[in-house]
């Protein structure tokens, strides 16, 4: 979805340059309709970008049981990824792709996560984050895995429409997420045990 943004973030930009430069060769009386055409156009562009760039309710659907209802039986790989790769790389978790195929690893994070909680984070400041993919049966779901350095934000997971970003559709604390995922982090950057 990230290429809809590329192409409609230019067009918006253009067609209100245009219309700035026509609205100054229309007389007074009539800049009142131009008005309402602009807002009108403003908003038709608006609705017309969120329909092509929000999951619809059938995906919503099929990636919260994938995140939150699974059977971690069910779950085909666990993928960990750094979130960063620009000057905030040192707060990622891991350096590179870390993928969990361990039953016994995926049964722990996956019952971790079931057992998450809305949350509102009040002003987090980042210890490490990474980017957490579950993957089952073809489909997969990816989100943000933030560790906070207070105890009133603890472990965050950000759930957007797009792998790292775009519309926000829910934030959750899963404090007993974060020692899974360090141990299991350590465990691959040092795979016998040194």
């Amino acid at each position: 979805m990230a290429y809809i943004d590329v192409i409609l973030m230019p067009l918006s930009i253009l067609c209100i340059g245009l219309v700035l430069i026509l609205f100054r060769s229309v007389p007074t009386a009539k800049r009142f309709g131009t008005y309402i055409a602009i807002i009108g156009g403003a908003l038709t562009m608006v609705a017309v970008w969120f329909s092509l760039t929000y999951p619809s309710p059938k995906e919503l659907d099929k990636r919260e049981h994938l995140l939150f209802s699974v059977a971690p039986s069910d779950v085909d790989t666990v993928i960990l990824e750094p979130t960063y790769d620009d000057n905030r790389s040192n707060l990622n978790l891991v350096s590179s792709a870390v993928k969990l195929t361990a039953p016994n690893d995926i049964q722990r994070v996956i019952s971790a996560i079931h057992g998450a909680e809305r949350t509102s984070p009040n002003h987090p400041i980042q210890r490490w984050s990474c980017l957490l993919t579950i993957q089952s049966k073809g489909e997969s779901v990816s989100v943000r895995v933030e560790n906070t350095k207070s105890t009133n934000n603890g472990v965050l997971i950000y759930w957007s429409s797009d792998r790292l970003d775009g519309w926000a559709i829910g934030n959750y604390r899963c404090d007993a997420l974060g020692p899974i995922l360090e141990e299991l982090a350590k465990a691959s950057e040092h795979p016998n045990g040194s």
